[in-house]
């Protein structure tokens, strides 16, 4: 079986801009990519250079997630590189 169709939750984190529009752009580029998120946390920071977003997904294909999270690596808005762990199921 090709591992990237392997079905899997998620953890997602994402440092950003604060400004408005961030957290739509995040969740839209999701969306569209048919990724569907379970939770999602954004808590704000004093004197930071940016805003970490915290979520965990639904299950999704790995092939699906690593394509949604390139696109959103791309929006002006991200600061970093997206960081994704695979939940395990137990």
């Amino acid at each position: 079986m090709d591992p990237s169709k392997n079905l899997s939750r998620a953890y997602l984190r994402f440092l950003v801009k604060d400004e408005p529009g961030v957290i739509a752009a995040v969740s839209e580029t999701l969306a569209e990519a048919g990724v569907s998120i379970e939770s999602f946390l954004q808590k704000p920071v004093e004197n930071a250079n940016g805003v970490p977003i915290v979520l965990t997904t639904h299950a999704v294909a790995e092939s699906v997630l690593t394509a949604a999270i390139a696109r959103i690596a791309d929006l002006p808005a991200v600061l970093e590189s997206p960081r994704m762990l695979r939940i395990a199921r137990i």
